[in-house]
């Protein structure tokens, strides 16, 4: 079953269930996947990379629960979400301290694992752990109120190699994406650039509230040799944005059911009604985002998890900003959304 082991390497198909073992062995990585199964390869075991997973597992596999560190489960959005466990395990490997997640009251649940009133469950437990391998032989204890605990020199050192680590998926989860893209996605034309656009509930936040952007001006940031485009987005005009008034582009996208513009309203994230839907076609979103070597996109937390997923392997990936240089955040951001609807009405004009 698991030839190649001793060498480093090894295949097994789909319905041998390796998470037990996968969820024990912090130092291997999925490297291929086909229609039969998957195989994991280990990581050179000299490597920084692998050292310091190692480091991470032992602490939270090996160490005494009674010093526990706890956080909330945070339910905000899929970058913030996941960054406040980075941020959890980051401190905890720090303060030599095991991490665990817990949520704050019961029957509350991660809205992406169930609805908010709790149906759709993906699990009975509600959590993350619905979805992804466990963390720690820990339980939970008293939870720190305290939003951030690692200093921003470790997160952004290490959170390239701690957000996939959190994110190592349980294998239904992965045959599923996988599927998911193979029935989704047309063939991924490569070199390509990826765009994540960022729409949605972001002209919500008041006096907080960050820009709609243009596609045209993610466009205006690549080299005009760049033809092939991902695109991330959960705004449904996006796509018919750059389809309609940038045809020159070669432009790749999972097909999805979303919101257009802010009408889903304040963190309202699925649009299908079905938080295991969602879930997989994030999942694809972050395997198909590995295909390119360029990012170009606002601020964002999705954002980070696409760029530590691009690059968590080591892999050189440009990264370009639309807002570098601008105000992020402010109260005349929350008229964007009807300001770009008017551009566009001024670009089909032109194209006619």
């Amino acid at each position: 079953m698991k030839t190649g082991i001793n060498e480093g390497n090894f295949c097994v198909p789909w319905e041998v269930d390796m998470d037990s073992w996968w969820t024990h062995a912090p130092d291997w990585d999925v490297t291929a996947e086909n229609d039969v199964g998957l195989c994991f390869s280990r990581e050179v075991a000299t490597s920084p990379r692998a050292n310091y997973l190692r480091r991470l597992y032992n602490l939270q596999w090996g160490s005494n629960c009674s010093s526990v560190y706890t956080k909330h489960m945070w339910s905000a959005g899929w970058g913030s979400d996941l960054s406040n466990i980075a941020d959890g395990l980051l401190y905890g490997l720090d303060s030599v301290r095991p991490f665990q997640v817990a949520f704050k009251k019961k029957n509350q649940v991660w809205h992406y694992a169930a609805l908010k009133n709790g149906s759709k469950a993906a699990c009975a437990s509600k959590d993350m752990f619905c979805y992804f391998l466990p963390l720690s032989r820990c339980e939970s204890g008293k939870i720190d109120p305290t939003p951030y605990r690692a200093t921003l020199r470790a997160y952004r050192k290490y959170s390239h190699w701690i957000m996939p680590y959190i994110r190592r998926p349980q294998q239904w989860l992965r045959h599923r994406t996988y599927n998911f893209i193979k029935e989704s996605m047309e063939a991924v034309s490569t070199p390509c650039a990826a765009l994540h656009v960022r729409r949605g509930d972001i002209v919500l936040h008041g006096n907080n509230s960050r820009k709609y952007y243009p596609v045209s001006d993610y466009l205006a940031l690549l080299p005009n040799t760049t033809t092939n485009i991902m695109l991330f987005t959960d705004d449904a005009n996006a796509i018919e944005e750059a389809r309609g008034v940038h045809p020159e582009y070669n432009w790749m996208y999972v097909t999805k059911k979303r919101y257009r513009g802010k009408e889903g309203g304040w963190q309202e994230h699925f649009p299908s009604g079905d938080p295991t839907f969602e879930v997989i076609a994030l999942m694809a979103e972050l395997k198909l985002a590995g295909y390119c070597d360029t990012l170009v996109h606002t601020v964002s937390s999705f954002s980070d998890v696409l760029y530590d997923e691009m690059t968590a392997a080591g892999k050189i990936v440009t990264r370009l900003k639309v807002d570098a240089g601008k105000a992020i955040e402010s109260p005349e951001h929350t008229h964007s959304a009807e300001e770009l609807t008017n551009l566009l009405e001024l670009q089909k004009k032109h194209l006619k």
